[in-house]
């Protein structure tokens, strides 16, 4: 993934100061940066982040909704040139090998602002 990303030009990971710095730049004002971290399977304590960690499971790696799939496909196969069958194994040992309960997540950065007034 990381090669694929290098050859597209693009940065594999946005920060939050990314995203305000192009907020600031579109002339949003009063910007504000949140981070989180979303869990991936259904292993926290905490109710709520288990029913959020479930979510993000499924749509990761459930059969019926392939996000892992989507997220794959374009780099994998268009930029690297892999066979769609080379990426479906792969993507079928991910699936096979990556536990629920192992204690991973996925960042989730939330960044808004406001467009100032005409009187500001």
């Amino acid at each position: 993934m990381h090669e694929a990303i290098g050859k597209c030009d693009k940065k594999l990971a946005i920060t939050s100061s990314d995203l305000s710095r192009s907020m600031e730049k579109a002339g949003f004002v009063d910007i504000t940066a949140t981070e989180y971290q979303l869990p991936i399977g259904a292993w926290p304590t905490d109710e709520n982040l288990e029913r959020a960690g479930s979510l993000m499971w499924r749509s990761l790696f459930h059969m019926d909704v392939k996000g892992l799939h989507s997220l794959s496909n374009y780099l994998l196969c268009s930029v690297l040139g892999w066979d769609s069958f080379e990426m479906d194994i792969l993507l079928a040992h991910v699936r096979n090998e990556w536990p629920q309960d192992l204690h991973t997540y996925w960042p989730v950065r939330v960044v808004h602002g406001r467009k100032p007034t005409l009187d500001e």
